[in-house]
This record gives structure tokens, C-alpha cells and sequence, in this order.
């Protein structure tokens, strides 16, 4: 009689996770939307921006080697206050990145404008004008200025308002750096 409990705990041990494994992949429960934690928008799929002759000054200008992303303050006005605290808020953002500095490039990117000092901008109307032709194709709803977060494939992946909280914004960078390094 005391053999019976034994055998119950081992049938439990070694078949229980086959029954919840079971149940999880058959359940209508959507499992992962659950513990997602990111604060930007990811874009899915994923802009492809290779092929865009107008975007490659994009590019050209961050000088991404594998594993490293830009992230664009981006506006579709001239750089004026607006722009130049964009940029300000990433450079913030930037500095206390820790060791991930090394693989992540900042600047503005505006159609006409000046940054201040110090601050890295990019002027392409040109550049402006197919991003924001093919980020609306994708979100028609879309208001500017955006933060945008680009890798080192040209893929554009993730997106903040302007207003996103430097803490946000830094959290997402972090994971999207760690998950991304390249060994």
C-alpha cells in the first residue's frame, strides 16, 4: 500500500509537464502578449530600408558596424527648440548607457535647420521625406517628431513619441543591445 503514493508523485513528475506543455501550445489563451515589457512601439514588421536610395545618407551617416543601432531624433519640420531637445534628451540618454555607448550612434535628422553645439544632426529632405513617406504607409496615423531606433541591417525596428520618458526609452535600448550583441 505505501507503493501507491510513490507511483502517483512519479506518473505527476514525469507526465504533468506533458499535459501542461499540451495545454499551453492548445489553449485559445494568447501566451505571448503576457510579460512584454517594452515601452516603444516595435514595428512589425520590421522597415526595410535598404533598398531606398534616399535613406542610404541615413546610414552613410551613422557608420553602424554589426551589432550596433542609431537612434534618430526625428522630425519632419525644421530643426528648431523642438528638435534640439530631442536630441539633447537622447545624448542624455546616451551618456548614461554605460557600456553600450560604444555601439550606439545619436543624432537628429531634420529636412532644414541648425542643432547647437555639440549636438550631431543630420539635414536630408530627401532622407525626411522617404522615411516619413514609408512610416506613414505603414501608420497612417503616425505624429511627428518620433524617436527611432535602427540597426546596423537598416532594418527600422522600434519607434517612442517625443515624449517618452528618458527611463523608457533607455530600458528599451538596453534589452534591444543585449539581446542584439553579437559574440
Amino acid at each position: 500500500m505505501k507503493a501507491k503514493p510513490a507511483i502517483i508523485l512519479l506518473v505527476l513528475i514525469f507526465v504533468g509537464p506533458i499535459v501542461l506543455s499540451w495545454f499551453f501550445v492548445n489553449s485559445d489563451i494568447n501566451w505571448t502578449e503576457r510579460g512584454l515589457s517594452n515601452h516603444g512601439v516595435l514595428i512589425t514588421p520590421p522597415l526595410d530600408l535598404r533598398d531606398n536610395e534616399h535613406t542610404k545618407a541615413i546610414f552613410d551617416h551613422a557608420k553602424l558596424a554589426p551589432s550596433h543601432w542609431a537612434i534618430i531624433s526625428f522630425t519632419t519640420g525644421a530643426c528648431a527648440e523642438e528638435c534640439r531637445a530631442g536630441i539633447d534628451k537622447l545624448l542624455d540618454i546616451h551618456a548614461v548607457m554605460g557600456s553600450s555607448t560604444d555601439r550606439t550612434r545619436v543624432f537628429g535628422l531634420a529636412p532644414s535647420g541648425k542643432a547647437d553645439a555639440g549636438q550631431p544632426l543630420l539635414v536630408d529632405s530627401a532622407a525626411v521625406g522617404a522615411l516619413e513617406k514609408l512610416l506613414r504607409a505603414q501608420i497612417p496615423d503616425i505624429v511627428f517628431p518620433q524617436f527611432l531606433v535602427v540597426d546596423w541591417r537598416q532594418q527600422l525596428m522600434l519607434r517612442f513619441p517625443n515624449q517618452a520618458p528618458p527611463d523608457d526609452i533607455k530600458d528599451d535600448l538596453s534589452k534591444l543591445l543585449r539581446a542584439s550583441k553579437i559574440r
